[in-house]
């Protein structure tokens, strides 16, 4: 069965928010557009949503009275709002790029609403496991997507777990769709990729960029710095960026202080200035961890960190994998050993020759890497 030449998609997560879903929904959406295909967006419109603004888009996006959180209440606001517009998805083909539209129409399906679309749904980790913990939805998530025209993942690691899932049967048929860099940041990296050298600070600078919350590892990462020789750590710094949970960043200063680890709070990285940030460190760091309800799918920000030629040390865990090439653009590390990521930072810290080495294999990995490739994927 062909999909019809038009494609909507309904996402939870869309710019201005600075997600990994987010991310890959507009980078996906920017790509099919600019591969010709008649695309358009419906997003949250409400809450943190609120006031955003479109006009930049070179394809429509119909923004709905929902805020685009999973909460049951946001939930059924988004479903309320599918059912008021229904009429405006007739003839097209529904793409579902995450949890949160995945289980409105697993609902409005099982109701027995658009019995005639295609759908096209992609899993980015741990959806599959949420999925077989709800009661509600899991006799009915099967046969959702047993329908749906097709099924894909955004990383090998996602996959994986689909087929170790109570839906493993859907796994076979599941092609990946991997992330890729963000677009503003690659069109930015060809003057600043060459990056610290033309710094001259003096202090080898150790960056994590990432949502302050204890699945993206501040702490694990601000532990292992307080392990290092005390001759080390008084020719590093430690830059922090980001922004979100402020009693965690509050105990990762004080266990950073504690260890006499000389740290600089970035803030909130705005797209302008990320990639200044990345080209001017020596060194990314970032220990994601696993989490019940949630887990690193991919991790973009390791690869854009190899993008500018950066070596990367993180937990093995997730998609991080397949970002980071254990060995060669980074290191990877097994998930709470501590001592093993002072070590790897250690290794770089010490040895300009291995950081440039790395950091070219890293920036050479990244070209395996393209939306268009992703988009062709998911629609053609």
């Amino acid at each position: 069965m062909q999909r019809s030449s038009r494609l909507v998609m309904i996402t939870h997560e869309y710019a201005p928010f600075r997600g990994g879903i987010a991310t890959y929904c507009e980078e996906v959406a920017l790509a099919a557009h600019a591969l010709g295909m008649k695309f358009e967006v419906w997003a949250p419109g409400t809450g943190k949503y609120a006031g955003a603004t479109d006009c930049d888009s070179p394809f429509p996006v119909k923004r709905l009275a929902y805020g685009g959180r999973l909460t049951p209440t946001d939930l059924f606001r988004l479903m309320l709002e599918i059912l008021r517009h229904r009429k405006l998805l007739d003839g097209a083909t529904i793409y579902l790029p995450g949890i949160g539209s995945q289980i409105v129409f697993i609902l409005l399906c099982a109701a027995g609403f658009f019995k005639k679309h295609l759908f096209v749904t992609t899993f980015h980790d741990v959806e599959p496991l949420r999925f077989g913990r709800n009661p509600l939805i899991r006799p009915l998530a099967p046969a959702f997507f047993k329908r749906a025209w097709k099924i894909t993942t955004a990383s090998k690691c996602a996959k994986e777990r689909l087929a170790q899932s109570f839906m493993d049967n859907l796994a076979q048929r599941a092609a990946v769709a991997p992330c890729a860099l963000k677009s503003g940041l690659k069109k930015a990296g060809g003057t600043l990729a060459a990056g610290r050298e033309q710094s001259g600070t003096g202090k080898i600078k150790i960056l994590t960029l990432a949502r302050i919350h204890p699945r993206k590892g501040q702490l694990e990462v601000a532990h292992a710095l307080g392990i290092l020789p005390e001759e080390t750590k008084k020719k590093i710094i430690w830059q922090l960026a980001g922004k979100g949970d402020g009693e965690y960043l509050r105990e990762v200063l004080r266990i950073a202080n504690e260890n006499e680890v000389e740290t600089e709070l970035l803030g909130e990285i705005s797209g302008d200035d990320m990639a200044s940030v990345y080209a001017q460190c020596d060194i990314y760091a970032m220990t994601s961890r696993e989490m019940r309800d949630s887990a690193e799918g991919f991790g973009m920000t390791y690869l854009e960190a190899a993008y500018f030629g950066k070596p990367t040390v993180g937990y093995r865990v997730g998609g991080v994998g397949e970002a980071v090439v254990d060995g060669q653009t980074g290191f990877l590390i097994e998930e709470g050993d501590r001592k093993g990521v002072a070590e790897a930072i250690l290794r770089l810290a010490n040895d300009p020759e291995l950081r440039r080495k790395m950091g070219e294999a890293g920036k050479k990995h990244t070209g395996n890497f393209d939306w268009k490739k992703t988009a062709a994927i998911l629609f053609e």
